[in-house]
């Protein structure tokens, strides 16, 4: 318990006096891209190398243990997916059918959901780190124990930003991908 919460704090006493730099220099452009790059990136790093960790860890480490092939997976899921979502567990079973460990799949999804963060803040002109640090305070769950919601948002992330791109038909094709990895996404959608 501990651990996990030393974890979880890092990134956050980190962020916090980055931002600061933010508030204090505004318009120091330059430095404040430095900082954002140098916060995003320790953000980053922590998380990804979280590697067993969280209470949904055995749930996880579980289904990926009893993944045999993406196919045979989807079709027929292994008893231990409970009522995980089949794409889901496809994603799960090609990662680990391309010989990825269980970490190098959660370090996957971690990237996954950091690119869309850093796409998602493509947008934002001021105060990106601070931006990154409200993520990491309030969605420290969705960044160390969720995957499957962690992918979900990411897709929502990336769906959200080819509709203000005008690229609807991208945004349709992958909110049916999150709705297919996390059941809860039709609620977001709406």
């Amino acid at each position: 318990m501990l651990l996990e919460m030393n974890l979880m704090l890092l990134p956050i006493l980190i962020l916090f006096p980055l931002s600061l730099i933010e508030f204090i220099f505004p318009n120091n452009e330059r430095m404040n891209k430095q900082v954002y790059f140098i916060a995003f990136a320790i953000s980053y790093f922590i998380v990804a190398i979280k590697y067993y960790y969280g209470p949904d860890i055995a749930i996880y480490v579980n289904l990926y243990d009893s993944l045999s092939s993406p196919i045979k997976d989807l079709i027929n899921p292994p008893k231990s997916s409970l009522d995980t979502e089949r794409l889901f567990i496809f994603f799960f079973s090609f990662l680990k059918s391309i010989g990825c460990s269980y970490w190098f799949c959660s370090v996957i999804i971690t990237t996954i959901y950091f690119a869309a963060i850093y796409n998602l803040f493509t947008s934002l002109n001021k105060y990106k780190t601070f931006a990154l640090f409200l993520i990491v305070l309030f969605d420290a769950n969705l960044l160390f124990f969720e995957f499957r919601q962690n992918l979900t948002v990411a897709l929502f992330l990336f769906s959200l930003s080819a509709y203000y791109k005008r690229s609807y038909f991208v945004c349709v094709l992958l909110a049916v991908l999150s709705f297919f990895i996390h059941k809860s996404a039709v609620f977001v959608y709406m």
